[in-house]
């Protein structure tokens, strides 16, 4: 994914490259018997990680805040905001991903696809508190308070555009709007 291979055959392919870090990979991702898993396991795998990735983002979010104590020497801040995530999809076709749906984005005009909401702490090291993917078009202000909830009691400021400004953290943080 961070090479943008879209496909699973695209990133077997990439992983078969005879190069010194492709070995290295190939070496970490080798199954117990000695073998590279394959397409199929990794499309049922891959096909499993939308549904935890937002709970596992604010695990080890949490975590890593918990470790390393962003907030001793630093304005005790965080910051909320969401992107859309293009879907396959938004005409017939085959590998259209049909449980998406459409949005409007000043940004990126109209998206057909997710949404990905996203809390981080502001500061010397911005990390994720909490993440939840929705729907293109799950409105913003709805959400926020989901991801409020993993916010820490000692948070003085929340920063934010004005989807999320309406709305208030569950222990009284100030909304700062960023224009």
């Amino acid at each position: 994914m961070v090479r943008r291979l879209h496909k699973v055959h695209a990133f077997l392919a990439v992983l078969a490259e005879p190069t010194p870090e492709m070995h290295g990979l190939r070496g970490l991702l080798t199954a117990p018997q000695g073998r590279v898993p394959s397409r199929r396991t990794w499309e049922r795998r891959l096909a499993a990680v939308p549904a935890t990735l937002p709970a596992q983002t604010g695990c080890l979010g949490r975590h890593l805040v918990a470790l390393l104590q962003p907030w001793t020497d630093c304005a005790r801040a965080a910051a909320i905001d969401s992107t859309v995530l293009r879907a396959l999809g938004g005409v017939p076709h085959t590998s259209i991903d049909s449980e998406a749906h459409w949005t409007t984005s000043g940004w990126h005009g109209w998206v057909y696809g997710w949404k990905l909401h996203l809390v981080c702490t502001a500061g010397r090291v911005w990390m994720p508190r909490a993440a939840e993917r929705t729907l293109a078009n799950a409105a913003d202000n709805l959400q926020a308070p989901g991801l409020f909830q993993e916010l820490p009691l000692e948070l003085r400021l929340l920063l934010g555009d004005h989807h999320v400004a309406t709305t208030t953290s569950s222990n009284g943080a100030r909304c700062v709007v960023a224009s």
